[in-house]
């Protein structure tokens, strides 16, 4: 299983832009978003976490924000999960245009 680990950006976007990081809490609803952190999580919780889908890479679309926060895992196959705003704070994810 892989677990969450810092990593850097990939570098600058399509528009030039340099991505930046930020919590999945505050990611607007309606946004695509591309995980790449949870800072400080113990092994359970990422073990957790893996097991529901959320891996390293993965595209998270926001359907609610706050409590809990609501998101689809990946792009095609629609997969709905709920995570308390905790998690949803500790998460790192860059917003895709």
């Amino acid at each position: 299983m892989r677990n969450l680990h810092s990593r850097p950006c990939d570098g600058p976007n399509a528009s030039g832009v340099e991505p930046v990081a930020v919590p999945l809490a505050q990611a607007p609803v309606g946004a695509r978003a591309r995980l790449l952190d949870l800072p400080g999580a113990a092994e359970e919780q990422d073990a957790t976490l893996g097991a529901m889908g959320v891996t390293p890479d993965e595209v998270l679309v926001v359907h609610q924000s706050g409590e809990p926060t609501i998101v689809s895992l990946g792009v095609w196959d629609g997969r709905r999960i709920g995570l308390s705003l905790k998690i949803a704070r500790d998460l790192l994810v860059v917003i895709e245009q």
